[in-house]
């Protein structure tokens, strides 16, 4: 908390230099020795802050298709991220989960989010369209832990091209010392690949259309990417005659 602390105000007194015409350069200087520094210390668990949000869990090795019993599962939740950069997970702007029950969506949560001040670098807004205005207000993913636990619960998890969303989540949990990750996450881009081989190709917007075609992608938005995947599984949970190829 010290060290965020002294980030932040070797921040201002850099943007109060520069507004000044004086020279930033040691407020700069400042600053990346705080974040090198950080880097080095060993985090540690704040119980009286995360709650039910503990510390990371070990990583259990991926398997991105799930099982028959697994997609027949009831009760889901679709997730999708978008990052301001490829510099770290812990740069996602924007989450967003679809909780789906019987087939039918039953409860949403998406928000922007602010990334540590190190990684409000965005490369990617002609992408998401995502800039630091959306984010300005936003709440970091430390404030939104508890409640993406209880969100998710101990449903299954699917993103379409989970291996970079799971990246990103464990980039998150990394930085903030959160256990938000799910034990359960799947990949709905493997699973069709495996599922539906015959389409030209396996992007969400393709899969999408096929899966549910009075759907209107917004792609990389992460409400509209959540509720796309959320709706490839529920079809692939209806198409009964492809679950034999599921072990």
């Amino acid at each position: 908390m010290r060290v965020n602390l002294e980030k932040r105000l070797a921040k201002a007194e850099e943007s109060l230099a520069r507004r000044a015409g004086g020279d930033p350069a040691p407020h700069t200087a400042r600053w990346r020795d705080l974040v090198a520094a950080e880097k080095l210390t060993p985090r540690t668990p704040r119980p009286e802050l995360t709650g039910r949000a503990r510390a990371p869990k070990p990583a259990k090795p991926a398997r991105w298709i799930p099982s028959r019993d697994e997609l027949l599962c009831d009760e889901f939740v679709a997730v999708d991220f978008e990052t301001a950069n490829r510099i770290s997970g812990a740069s996602a702007c924007q989450v967003a989960l679809v909780k789906v029950a019987g087939g039918e969506v039953v409860d949403t949560l998406c928000t922007y989010l602010r990334p540590p001040e190190e990684y409000i670098v965005f490369e990617f807004s002609h992408i998401h369209g995502i800039d630091r205005g959306d984010i300005e207000d936003a709440p970091s993913w430390f404030d939104i832990a508890d409640d993406i636990v209880d969100f998710v619960g101990d449903r299954p998890v699917y993103a379409h091209n989970a291996t970079f969303d799971a990246s990103v989540w464990r980039g998150l949990d990394r930085y903030y010392y959160t256990g938000t990750y799910p034990e359960r996450f799947y990949c709905t881009c493997r699973t069709t690949r495996r599922l539906l081989p015959h389409l030209a190709d396996h992007t969400l917007p393709t899969v999408a259309e096929f899966c549910a075609p009075g759907f209107a992608l917004e792609h990389h938005r992460a409400d509209s990417d959540a509720l796309a995947c959320a709706h490839i599984v529920a079809h692939l949970q209806r198409a009964r005659g492809l679950h034999s190829m599921l072990v």
